[in-house]
This record gives C-alpha cells, sequence and structure tokens, in this order.
C-alpha cells in the first residue's frame, strides 16, 4: 500500500512518487487519460512486475 505524494502529467506519461512505508517510490505511467490520474493524497495499492524495476545507486546514480 501506497500515497501518491506528486504526479506530474506531461501529456503522453504521468510521474508518480507514491510513498510506501515511508520509501518514495516513482511509477510511470505512459498515456493515460486525463480523467484516470490521482490526485495528491489517494491511497493506492501497485503491483510491479520485477522485469519492470530499475534501481539506481543513490552516491553515484549508476544503474544497479
Amino acid at each position: 500500500p501506497g500515497t501518491v505524494r506528486s504526479c506530474t502529467f506531461t501529456g503522453p506519461l504521468a510521474s508518480y512518487v507514491l510513498d510506501c512505508a515511508g520509501t518514495p517510490i516513482t511509477i510511470e505511467r505512459h498515456r493515460p487519460a486525463v480523467a484516470d490520474l490521482l490526485p495528491v493524497g489517494t491511497a493506492v495499492q501497485a503491483s510491479i512486475p520485477s522485469a519492470a524495476l530499475l534501481a539506481f545507486d543513490p552516491v553515484s546514480g549508476a544503474r544497479l
């Protein structure tokens, strides 16, 4: 479970920052309908396929 902390909508892409038990997770949704955008504060349940996860070193920014 998590909560939407921010949403940036550029038209073809919505980028969400979720707060999941104190850990921020960024999720991108491609080609969302404007009516489907989630407002800040919305409680969400996210399921992410492991093949879609990307991790980066917090110091160097290198992909892990």
